[in-house]
């Protein structure tokens, strides 16, 4: 079974926190922008100046991707694959052939800084 990862990109709403020079921190419900984080500012709702973005204390729930069932993206370099196990094969079997992977990958190395 594979799964994979759908991170959220622009369009969504996040309650946010700003800081107004005239009324100080105010909270503002506001549109990601399409990087996918909120805009560095907004204006105020009292006065219209403007207000940049401060950090403030998590509050809710924070939902940063989702998974998915379906095709997995390619495994990165030296990642250790437990595919075998839940297939059925045995610990010392699964032990014994990464270790085998890691001897080969790190001998492979060295040769390539030596110029063998």
């Amino acid at each position: 079974m594979t799964y994979t990862t759908r991170i959220r990109s622009a369009g969504g709403y996040l309650r946010c926190e700003f800081q107004c020079p005239e009324h100080g921190r105010f909270e503002s419900l506001v549109i990601r922008v399409d990087d996918g984080n909120p805009p560095d500012s907004t204006t105020c709702d009292k006065c219209g100046a403007d207000s940049i973005q401060v950090t403030s204390a998590v509050m809710g729930r924070v939902k940063r991707g989702e998974v998915q069932r379906g095709k997995s993206d390619e495994r990165p370099p030296g990642f250790i694959n437990t595919e075998p196990l839940a297939d059925g094969m045995s610990q010392q079997e699964w032990s014994a052939s990464v270790d085998k992977e890691t001897f080969d990958m790190r001998r492979k190395v060295v040769r390539e800084k030596m110029g063998l």
